[in-house]
């Protein structure tokens, strides 16, 4: 359990200290059910005790606030408060609080809290160094979810750090993470000599003595997983004062200098023709640049699910990824839950053809669906890829569709020279497939900028413009 305390860097520590203010509460029972058994850890205004439920036998965890913090009126109410907010919390990755008293003579107040079995993340990063980050993720995204749902609430942790976060671990051997200390840290560094609590991993504006909010969490947090990856906290200083100077003042060294085998992933937003943002504006060159790229990874969604799970596939692919996203609102599905990653290079089958294969990226796959069910009802077939990946391409899926059909039609929102089609071309012609095939893309110029619908039908991709040029394609396939 946490002891509050000052640190600038991770080193060999004693085990925390309990002292005689703790002792002399041993073997007391508090609130007539709960028995303190012995003492855990010992803070500036606060104690940590193992205890039992005196009828049911029960471990648990008692934490007492004591001393001249629990007397002074302002902070025994504010403490109150906080406490019963706490212990409506109820996310799977927080501690779990369900009980709240006062001590007799009004001596203080103590929360009832679970007992965990784990080690916690201190000791975890002191005996190995750095974590792989695909646990320091996985950790991380639980993190978030504990502090999501206090946000929610209204409550701020204040103390993010290793020693607040304790790994439990299933017989998967998966860690399962317990977030310590919600909303009672701020409370405890207001006493004589309770100072800020952690600078290693405090915000900016806590550091200048503002008051923290939600993002002071998150700071903290993405500190926290700089240490988890890169083995040392982002800055490291001989004191505490230093180290603060740093938060407000410089920048952390690359994550990649301390750990090079650390992918990047990019999101890039605006892809496409964007409307009246000006002409550079346009998102048209990115599959054609980072498509040369070794090794990477690089995914366009058609709706907000394959978004989120696109964001989860470049997390944990193991490869530099890029994603690329339109501007604007998402389609309205509903979302999915869990997020899960999506296989790597494997596009989806939509829609079964023999007549064309339509293989569509990004957002020309709601398109490409729609002209295929109006061509339907003309009797000419379409098959419908949603390609997902740019690179990896899933070439066996559509090499065996494409085979199938009596020619090929690529659908994207980029330009023309070294894109997606350019991807499936190659891919056909490595196979020694040779099928007539449509790259529907921007075309070899600047595009103005104006309104977005407009503009996609003036390149040939508005639904009335490719329809058009689909259909002349298909015409000249049933000639030949």
């Amino acid at each position: 359990m946490p002891v509050t305390g000052v640190r600038t860097q991770r080193s060999p520590s004693p085990p925390p200290p309990v002292h005689r203010a703790a002792g002399a509460l041993e073997g007391r029972v508090i609130g007539d059910r709960y028995r303190l058994l012995s003492p855990i850890a010992e803070g500036l205004a606060s104690a940590v005790f193992k205890a039992e439920h005196v009828r049911m036998g029960k471990a648990l965890c008692i934490k007492v606030l004591r001393g001249p913090l629990a007397r002074d009126p302002e902070l025994a109410a504010r403490f109150r408060t906080e406490a019963k907010v706490v212990s409506r919390l109820s996310h799977p990755h927080t501690i779990g609080v369900f009980d709240f008293g006062e001590l007799e003579g009004n001596e203080g107040f103590y929360l009832a809290m679970e007992y965990l079995h784990g080690e916690n993340l201190f000791d975890v990063l002191r005996r190995e160094g750095r974590l792989p980050w695909t646990r320091a993720a996985a950790i991380g995204e639980q993190l978030l979810g504990a502090l999501g749902e206090a946000h929610e609430a209204g409550i701020v942790h204040r103390d993010v750090k290793p020693a607040n976060v304790m790994l439990l671990q299933p017989k998967n051997d998966a860690d399962f993470v317990k977030l310590l200390d919600f909303g009672i840290a701020e409370i405890e560094g207001q006493g004589p000599g309770g100072g800020l609590g952690t600078p290693t991993y405090l915000s900016p504006e806590q550091a200048r003595g503002a008051a923290p909010d939600a993002r002071s969490d998150l700071y903290s947090l993405g500190a926290l997983l700089y240490e988890m990856v890169g083995g040392r906290p982002p800055f490291v200083a001989p004191n505490p004062m230093a180290v603060l100077s740093a938060h407000l003042h410089e920048e952390p060294a690359p994550l990649a200098s301390l750990c090079p085998e650390v992918s990047p992933d990019f999101a890039l937003d605006r892809a496409g023709i964007v409307g009246a943002d000006g002409p550079t504006h346009h998102g048209l060159y990115d599959l054609a640049y980072l498509r040369c790229l070794p090794n990477i990874v690089l995914m366009a969604p058609r709706d907000e699910n394959e978004l989120r799970r696109m964001l989860m596939t470049a997390l944990y692919c193991g490869h530099p990824a890029a994603l690329r996203y339109p501007r604007g609102n998402g389609r309205g599905v509903v979302l999915e839950e869990p997020i899960t990653a999506l296989p790597v290079g494997k596009g989806e089958l939509l829609r079964e053809g023999e007549d064309l294969l339509l293989c569509a990226l990004g957002s020309m796959v709601e398109p490409a669906l729609a002209m295929a069910e109006r061509f339907a009802l003309e009797g000419l077939s379409c098959a419908v890829i949603n390609a997902r990946f740019v690179k990896p391409l899933d070439a066996p899926l559509i090499l065996e569709w494409a085979a199938r059909c009596r020619g090929t039609v690529t659908l994207e929102e980029g330009c023309a020279p070294g894109g997606f089609g350019t991807a499936v071309a190659e891919a056909l012609g490595d196979a020694g497939l040779l099928r007539p095939i449509l790259r529907c893309a921007v075309p070899d110029h600047l595009v103005h900028h104006g309104d977005a619908t407009r503009l996609l039908e003036e390149e040939g991709l508005g639904p009335a413009a490719l329809e058009v040029r689909v259909r002349t394609f298909a015409a000249k396939l049933q000639k030949s």
